[in-house]
């Protein structure tokens, strides 16, 4: 017994039937077999179109797509939201340049303040937030906007302004989009060993990895020539 089709094919078949038959006694010639033929080539493109675009299944597709895809752009608009420390100095590099703040400084660190205690080029993990990255620069005190440095720096780290401070590149794969962030020393410990960041500046810095540690690139090796 043929299954009954859906009202919305039954209606496409009465719309093209006519038109249909015309094309096919036209351009398929007058023999019977070659009009079943083409007949049934119709039918089955019917078929395959009603199942594509047009059958219950297909919108399920569709809708589940649409949420999946809504559920993930909302995640990642909750994680951004969630986003605190440090998110003011990432808002501002805009001054980096101009000021020489976070880091950006162009005078070579020369010599090596003895305070300091990582290098430029070393993996590192935020104590508190956990997220892992690559130092590209410090300063042997914080240099950052006065708006900056009393949002971050709160009343119960007054030694904070005289503590080496580090930019950061955050691996991407521990925050969900392209940050730097810059951290007083004390919230940062080394991790050892053959451990890379995932940033997309990542070139930009460095000429690779070599044992523990990224090789910086000329231009920062001018700039932090002792380390």
């Amino acid at each position: 017994m043929p299954v009954e089709r859906p009202g919305t094919v039954h209606l496409l078949l009465l719309l093209l039937i006519v038109p249909a038959q015309f094309l096919i006694t036209v351009y398929f010639g007058a023999s019977d077999t070659e009009k079943n033929s083409a007949y049934h080539e119709l039918i089955s493109s019917l078929d395959r179109f009603t199942d594509r675009y047009l059958s219950l299944q297909s919108w399920q597709r569709w809708v589940r797509d649409v949420v999946v895809k809504t559920v993930s752009l909302f995640s990642s608009l909750m994680s951004r939201a969630a986003e605190s420390e440090d998110s003011v100095a990432v808002e501002v590099l805009n001054y980096r340049s101009k000021h020489g703040y976070f880091a950006d400084s162009l005078e070579p660190r020369s010599p090596r303040e003895a305070t300091i205690k990582y290098h430029i080029g070393e993996v590192i993990k935020h104590k508190i937030y956990g997220y892992r990255g690559v130092i590209v620069g410090w300063d042997s005190v914080p240099k950052a906007p006065d708006h900056c440095l009393k949002a971050n720096h709160p009343d119960d780290k007054k030694h904070w302004k005289n503590m080496p401070c580090y930019l950061i590149l955050v691996d991407i794969r521990d925050r969900p989009r392209v940050q730097k962030t810059y951290v007083v020393e004390e919230n940062i410990e080394l991790l050892y060993g053959s451990i890379l960041v995932i940033h997309p500046e990542i070139e930009e810095y460095f000429d690779g990895f070599e044992a523990t540690k990224y090789k910086p690139k000329a231009r920062l090796k001018s700039l932090y020539p002792h380390d």
